[in-house]
């Protein structure tokens, strides 16, 4: 096996890693919607507030199971996993909305997209084994920002919140 085959190209994992955790962290921009689901829709804040709670509590259960998974299964296929988990979930999130349906919100946001969010974090949170599984950070065969850049990426999009709707703060 030469080295193009067993080495995959760092910079295309390093791109789609930092793109899928841009997507992950705004998950983190719940709180800017908040306000407009309780008044559109006529929910309380706390049933509401339940949509992201539901999302943390789902993202720490599949996290700690990808984790004890991760070299059993695989770094890429979880992180595709997680990434079209949480896509479905915002969709799902989006007819829940259009249904004005409060339990298909907490089942596609906060269990599907949470589930998917917790076993895409996975290349943020282990950067250590999953991007060198993947062959894009440090100690492979030489180093490189591959292992970096997903946990850049995921900053920069938990820090993004205010450009949502500038002037607001989370809750306010």
């Amino acid at each position: 096996m030469t080295d193009a085959r067993k080495y995959p190209n760092r910079w295309r994992i390093a791109i789609f890693g930092t793109l899928l955790q841009v997507c992950l962290g705004t998950v983190y921009a719940w709180s800017f919607f908040q306000k407009p689901l309780v008044s559109t829709y006529g929910w309380s804040n706390s049933q509401v507030a339940w949509t992201f709670s539901t999302a943390i509590c789902c993202l720490g259960l599949a996290a700690a199971w990808g984790g004890m998974n991760l070299a059993k299964i695989g770094p890429r296929k979880l992180a595709m996993a997680g990434g079209v988990m949480f896509g479905m979930g915002y969709l799902v999130a989006a007819l829940a909305l259009r249904m004005h349906n409060l339990v298909v919100l907490y089942i596609g946001y906060g269990v599907i997209g949470g589930a998917g969010l917790g076993l895409g974090a996975l290349l943020h949170e282990e950067p250590g084994r999953a991007a060198g599984s993947l062959g894009a950070s440090p100690g492979r065969d030489r180093a490189g920002p591959g292992g970096g850049l997903p946990g850049a990426g995921r900053r920069l999009a938990d820090s993004s919140g205010p450009a949502v709707r500038p002037g607001a703060h989370p809750g306010g």
